[in-house]
């Protein structure tokens, strides 16, 4: 029901976009990286007409505060340090971004991707063993800068077709999910 709620938004017009971000406050995790992909989203998504919430969960708030504060994002970054109900934000998410420069599996994704979430993360062993590219979100170049990461987010916007077949596949994706696969995957980064 949440997923067709959110598609229900989409067809009718919907201007206010909330993409979340899952993680901790360290480089390999994408931090302080993903700042800068809200800071191009912002840019791009202000020009469009676009309400952009960018929901960060994971990240103590004065790490963050400093930061948003200096550019003016107040009112466009909602900050959850802590919560043992990750889905009550997943659910009134449209997308899910993993900017992490390593990763083993990536629990994240798999958890937007129940949520009904398109994803998005650098092409990495770990993450794809969920993430299809252009099936149920988008993989990007590893080392692509943040305008570029960007830019993908938001043609992705753009398309709202292609958002919504994203989002409906990445929840299929969850429900077909094996753990096996992601042994394979184990096994490929060990040979």
């Amino acid at each position: 029901k949440d997923l067709e709620d959110k598609i229900s938004l989409i067809k009718n017009n919907m201007d206010k976009i909330k993409i979340t971000y899952i993680g901790r406050p360290v480089k390999r995790k994408g931090y302080p990286y993903i700042l800068d992909v809200f800071s191009n989203m912002h840019e791009l998504t202000q020009k469009e007409g676009y309400n952009l919430e960018f929901q960060v969960i994971g990240i103590p708030k004065n790490i963050i505060n400093k930061y948003i504060s200096t550019k003016g994002y107040k009112y466009n970054i909602k900050i959850i340090e802590y919560t043992n109900n990750i889905f009550k934000y997943l659910n009134k998410s449209f997308i899910v971004i993993l900017p992490s420069l390593h990763e083993g599996f990536g629990y994240a994704l798999l958890e937007g991707a129940a949520s009904g979430n398109a994803l998005v993360c650098f092409n990495l062993i770990g993450p794809n063993c969920l993430l299809i590219n252009g099936y149920n979100g988008l993989t990007i170049p590893k080392g692509s800068g943040a305008k570029a990461f960007a830019n993908s987010i938001f043609n992705i916007m753009m398309k709202k077709s292609s958002l919504i077949c994203m989002m409906r596949n990445s929840r299929l994706s969850a429900l077909e999910f094996d753990s096996d696969i992601v042994i394979n995957s184990i096994r490929q980064v060990l040979k």
